[in-house]
């Protein structure tokens, strides 16, 4: 252990408890201010979301995905809290990873199926597509979890492999290998977000140039795109930060993770909470319409 080198802060204790791992995980203490807002900005949210997947039918798929966006986040930055008192329990680096990993996934399924409902509610609009609306769905979703599993698996291999290295243990994988496998699901989820970016602007496009009547609301493009832009910019956060390697000044500094990990997300369900989908379907039924009810 004399000889042990890690970026991570190691675990000052001697014998290490149980319930604790060997090193700091994250490189820092998580500040109790950013768990604290992070829990109260996502919980508010929660609830204005699920208002309004009570008002409004024709849009309730879509408001529960965003509704259990802001629930994972309530307890992903939960966790958060809870590491402030303590950075090296295992358990709540795992819940906080996880949960704040996986909620964006829930909210990029949304804008798919908002896209996809969007798409399909004329026939003008299904012509104008480059993809159709089902196999846009299929796609993007199964990219996303695909992707999202390697990252929770290469990231909990990241905590094993680094804790064993500290107690001085052998591991079955390196931090470096195990942190590869993260940066490998980030670039493909990167990667197929972009595509989804190019496939939404086409279609804005083909559909901005034609002559149809009764186009989608500018403001409901700019929310679907605004949105969109900013988990694109959360997810190459990720991918710089990953890339960058174990220990590197991107993963160790809180301030990026606040500006570009928790804000994007927190701006996209607070402006979705705002100007919620239901609100266009109401004043124009046949821009967006419901999920096999209603529709025009």
């Amino acid at each position: 252990m004399d000889n042990f080198f890690s970026p991570f802060p190691l675990n000052p204790k001697d014998p290490v408890p149980d319930n604790e791992i060997g090193i700091n995980i994250y490189g820092y203490t998580p500040s109790l201010a950013l768990g604290v807002v992070g829990c109260v900005v996502f919980f508010v949210s929660l609830v204005v979301h699920l208002v309004w997947l009570v008002r409004y039918k024709s849009t309730r798929t879509f408001e529960a995905l965003v509704a259990l966006t802001c629930l994972l986040e309530v307890i992903g930055y939960g966790a958060r809290t809870a590491a402030s008192q303590n950075p090296f329990v295992l358990i709540s680096f795992i819940l906080q990873y996880f949960f704040i990993v996986c909620a964006p996934i829930f909210l990029s399924a949304a804008l798919y199926w908002a896209l996809s409902v969007l798409i399909r509610s004329r026939a003008e609009y299904r012509a104008l597509s480059p993809i159709g609306p089902k196999k846009l769905l299929a796609i993007f979703i199964f990219f996303d979890v695909a992707t999202i599993v390697a990252q929770v698996v290469g990231a909990a291999f990241v905590g094993v492999s680094e804790s064993k290295l500290g107690r001085g243990e052998k591991s079955f994988i390196t931090p470096e290998q195990s942190n590869n496998v993260v940066v490998g699901g980030l670039a493909v989820q990167s990667a197929a977000f972009l595509v989804f970016l190019i496939l939404f602007a086409l279609f804005v496009l083909r559909v901005s140039r034609s002559n149809i009547p009764n186009k989608p609301s500018p403001l409901l493009v700019i929310t679907l795109a605004g949105t969109a832009l900013l988990i694109y910019l959360r997810t190459l956060f990720r991918l710089a930060e990953s890339a960058a390697g174990l220990g590197s000044y991107i993963a160790r500094e809180q301030v990026l993770f606040g500006v570009l990990e928790t804000l994007p997300i927190m701006l996209s369900v607070l402006w979705l909470a705002v100007l919620p989908l239901g609100r266009f379907t109401d004043v124009r039924r046949d821009e967006l319409g419901a999920d096999g009810e209603k529709r025009v």
